[in-house]
Protein backbone atom coordinates (compact mmCIF):
# COMPACT_ATOMS: atom_id res chain seq x y z
CA UNK A 1 0.00 0.00 0.00
CA UNK A 2 1.48 3.07 -1.55
CA UNK A 3 1.47 6.20 1.70
CA UNK A 4 -0.84 7.98 -0.31
CA UNK A 5 -3.65 5.27 0.00
CA UNK A 6 -2.58 4.84 3.67
CA UNK A 7 -3.11 8.80 4.19
CA UNK A 8 -6.36 8.40 1.83
CA UNK A 9 -7.35 5.72 4.27
CA UNK A 10 -7.05 7.93 7.41
CA UNK A 11 -9.38 10.69 5.97
CA UNK A 12 -12.02 8.66 5.28
CA UNK A 13 -11.87 7.12 8.27
CA UNK A 14 -11.50 11.10 9.84
CA UNK A 15 -14.80 11.42 7.32
CA UNK A 16 -16.81 8.71 8.69
CA UNK A 17 -16.02 9.87 12.32
CA UNK A 18 -17.55 13.26 11.60
CA UNK A 19 -20.88 11.05 9.66
CA UNK A 20 -20.97 9.47 13.16
CA UNK A 21 -21.11 13.23 15.11
CA UNK A 22 -23.88 14.06 13.58
CA UNK A 23 -25.92 10.93 14.27
CA UNK A 24 -24.47 11.66 18.21
CA UNK A 25 -25.53 15.46 17.82
CA UNK A 26 -28.76 14.06 16.31
CA UNK A 27 -30.05 11.67 19.27
CA UNK A 28 -28.56 14.48 21.65
CA UNK A 29 -31.30 17.09 20.43
CA UNK A 30 -34.28 14.35 20.15
CA UNK A 31 -33.65 13.56 24.02
CA UNK A 32 -33.24 17.22 24.93
CA UNK A 33 -36.46 17.92 23.53
CA UNK A 34 -37.64 14.70 24.55
CA UNK A 35 -36.61 15.74 28.25
CA UNK A 36 -37.85 19.51 27.70
CA UNK A 37 -41.23 18.36 26.45
CA UNK A 38 -42.46 15.15 28.24
CA UNK A 39 -39.78 14.74 31.15
CA UNK A 40 -42.09 15.68 33.91
CA UNK A 41 -44.87 13.15 33.01
CA UNK A 42 -42.52 10.02 32.64
CA UNK A 43 -43.46 7.40 34.97
CA UNK A 44 -40.26 5.80 36.84
CA UNK A 45 -40.01 2.99 34.66
CA UNK A 46 -40.47 4.93 31.48
CA UNK A 47 -37.56 7.80 32.71
CA UNK A 48 -35.48 4.55 33.27
CA UNK A 49 -36.30 3.24 29.60
CA UNK A 50 -35.26 5.73 28.28
CA UNK A 51 -32.20 6.66 30.06
CA UNK A 52 -31.23 3.42 29.50
CA UNK A 53 -31.46 3.64 25.84
CA UNK A 54 -29.75 6.77 25.34
CA UNK A 55 -27.00 5.69 27.54
CA UNK A 56 -26.35 2.14 25.75
CA UNK A 57 -26.94 3.98 22.09
CA UNK A 58 -24.77 7.03 23.07
CA UNK A 59 -21.84 4.72 24.52
CA UNK A 60 -22.15 2.84 21.17
CA UNK A 61 -21.96 5.92 18.82
CA UNK A 62 -19.26 7.37 21.19
CA UNK A 63 -17.30 3.92 20.67
CA UNK A 64 -17.32 4.28 17.02
CA UNK A 65 -16.19 7.81 16.66
CA UNK A 66 -13.50 6.84 18.87
CA UNK A 67 -12.57 3.49 16.78
CA UNK A 68 -12.75 5.82 13.60
CA UNK A 69 -10.51 8.35 14.88
CA UNK A 70 -8.39 6.20 16.28
CA UNK A 71 -7.76 4.64 12.86
CA UNK A 72 -7.55 8.27 11.13
CA UNK A 73 -4.62 8.68 13.56
CA UNK A 74 -3.02 5.27 12.99
CA UNK A 75 -3.37 5.45 9.26
CA UNK A 76 -2.64 9.16 8.69
CA UNK A 77 0.63 8.46 10.75
CA UNK A 78 1.69 5.24 9.21
CA UNK A 79 1.28 7.56 5.69
CA UNK A 80 3.12 10.45 6.60
CA UNK A 81 5.89 8.27 7.69
CA UNK A 82 6.53 6.20 4.49
CA UNK A 83 6.33 9.70 2.56
CA UNK A 84 9.34 10.44 1.11
CA UNK A 85 8.88 14.70 1.29
CA UNK A 86 6.61 14.92 4.35
CA UNK A 87 4.86 18.09 4.42
CA UNK A 88 4.56 20.53 7.12
CA UNK A 89 0.70 21.16 6.27
CA UNK A 90 -0.53 17.49 6.21
CA UNK A 91 1.17 17.07 9.62
CA UNK A 92 -2.10 16.49 11.25
CA UNK A 93 -2.92 14.75 14.53
CA UNK A 94 -6.14 13.57 15.56
CA UNK A 95 -6.86 13.46 19.26
CA UNK A 96 -9.58 10.65 19.24
CA UNK A 97 -9.26 10.55 23.82
CA UNK A 98 -10.36 14.54 23.75
CA UNK A 99 -13.24 13.57 21.12
CA UNK A 100 -14.20 10.72 23.45
CA UNK A 101 -13.94 12.73 26.49
CA UNK A 102 -16.16 16.07 24.94
CA UNK A 103 -18.75 13.38 23.70
CA UNK A 104 -19.17 11.47 27.23
CA UNK A 105 -19.27 15.16 29.12
CA UNK A 106 -22.07 16.25 27.01
CA UNK A 107 -23.88 12.67 27.33
CA UNK A 108 -23.37 12.73 31.21
CA UNK A 109 -24.89 16.64 31.07
CA UNK A 110 -28.33 15.77 29.07
CA UNK A 111 -28.85 12.37 31.44
CA UNK A 112 -28.57 15.58 34.43
CA UNK A 113 -30.49 17.86 32.17
CA UNK A 114 -33.43 14.87 32.13
CA UNK A 115 -33.13 14.05 35.74
CA UNK A 116 -33.66 17.75 35.97
CA UNK A 117 -36.56 17.54 34.45
CA UNK A 118 -38.17 14.90 35.68
CA UNK A 119 -37.74 15.64 39.23
CA UNK A 120 -37.56 19.77 39.61
CA UNK A 121 -36.87 20.92 43.60
CA UNK A 122 -39.99 22.21 44.62
CA UNK A 123 -39.32 25.81 45.69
Amino acid sequence: MTPYEMLDLGQSSYSTSVAYVSIFITLLSAYLVAAYIVAGRLSKAQFLLANSLYLVIQTLTILTIYNFNSSARFWGNLGRSNMPVSSESANVTYIPEAVALVLILTMLLSVWFMWKSWNPKAE
